[in-house]
């Protein structure tokens, strides 16, 4: 038996925790020299002791990857005065433990879209879901393509899912349905189907943008989140003017290559200018301000409102700071656009007077919710 002596804050948990991680670390070393192996079984009794000491041994023993698989937590209860020592119980707050703070920090890497970092998490853990870890791995991976707009290979990979539980769960059957109605929404845009600035698949789409933003602000990614919000303003802007021109629909007498010709035809008569055959579509983003700035001039849009020169103020000063290899911070944001939650406010309201798109809560944190619960559920049972 190897024993030893705790001499010095046996009430701080803080000390004990520490303890007890340089006691474990030293433990194979110790067993070596007694002619006994880690890979045997290893018994670790949570009765006797302050409370500090108990729960100190319980996380430094728990975290320890030494004897990860071989490790039992027991209690030993007393005796009745006169009798016996009863047998040891194993104590199942290992796998409890385990299980929530997994789930805790699976929670935190999904709430910042951290797709690959909890599949590599879930694979590179010994733990009880073996038989749903492929199917597991694959739905992160849709999880990923989704939030890299890659909609139609991710319902590809969706349907390699084969017929297990998970396929079956409500979360699955949501997150079909919305990656089949964000793809269609990018096809309506792409063939430019009969109003598709208008059609709710496509409005889904710019939803999902707008929290992609505010997701990357929640990460204090700014530099990131300064692109983003100048990309999606381009975007809008120019969806603006497509539906402003009469460009949203096809028009069946038309090909493609006519459409883009006579789309940059009528743009330069809106900006005297003569178009030589070469640039299938503007991409200055004043030309398009222009065209809204013409014939809605009380567009949120437009280069003049007050949100959309904070927007190219806060771009530029990005631009400036990244020049120098810096970066925004939120204060710099805040400078700008005022309060914190300022820039989504406007956001929400560009999104709502000009495309009438109310945004709701993220369609994705209902998805991981309940895809932790279906996994903390199966690492208790």
């Amino acid at each position: 038996m190897i024993g030893m002596q705790i001499c010095d804050l046996p009430h701080s948990y803080d000390s004990m925790y520490t303890y007890y991680q340089k006691v474990i670390k030293g433990l194979p070393g110790q067993l070596a020299q007694h002619g006994l192996v880690s890979d045997e079984p290893v018994y670790v009794s949570l009765a006797g002791g302050t409370p500090a000491c108990n729960v100190g041994l319980l996380h430094a023993m728990h975290q320890s990857t030494d004897f990860r698989s071989t490790k039992t937590f027991i209690y030993s209860p007393r005796p009745a005065k006169g009798e016996l020592q009863p047998p040891a119980v194993p104590v199942r707050i290992d796998t409890y433990l385990t299980a929530n703070e997994l789930v805790k920090n699976l929670d935190e890497l999904l709430t910042g879209y951290h797709y690959g970092q909890v599949k590599d998490l879930i694979s590179k853990l010994n733990l009880p879901i073996h038989e749903f870890l492929k199917d597991i791995l694959t739905f992160l991976d849709v999880l990923l393509l989704r939030r890299n707009t890659r909609y139609a290979e991710a319902l590809t990979k969706l349907k390699t899912i084969g017929h297990s539980e998970l396929k079956n769960t409500a979360f699955f059957q949501e997150c079909l349905g919305q990656i089949n109605k964000l793809d269609k929404g990018i096809q309506a845009h792409d063939d430019r189907q009969f109003g598709w600035t208008s059609c709710s698949e496509f409005r889904q789409v710019l939803h999902e943008h707008y929290w992609k933003l505010v997701t990357l602000y929640q990460l204090e990614e700014y530099n990131e989140w300064a692109i983003g919000m100048m990309t999606f303003y381009e975007n809008l802007l120019r969806i603006k003017a497509t539906h402003l021109l009469g460009f949203d629909r096809k028009q069946p007498s038309l090909t493609p290559e006519e459409e883009k010709v006579q789309f940059h035809k009528k743009l330069c008569d809106l900006n005297n200018r003569s178009f030589n055959g070469k640039r299938e579509y503007p991409i200055k983003r004043g030309e398009y301000q222009r065209i809204i700035s013409d014939s809605a001039p009380k567009s949120m849009l437009c280069k003049r409102h007050s949100w959309v020169r904070k927007l190219e103020k806060i771009y530029k000063q990005r631009n400036n700071v990244v020049h120098q290899f810096g970066g925004l911070t939120k204060s710099d944001i805040e400078n700008v656009f005022g309060e914190s939650d300022n820039w989504k406010k406007l956001l929400r309201q560009a999104l709502n007077r000009e495309f009438q798109i109310q945004i709701n809560e993220n369609p994705l944190d209902l998805i991981h919710k309940q895809l932790l619960e279906w996994i903390h559920k199966r690492l208790v049972a």
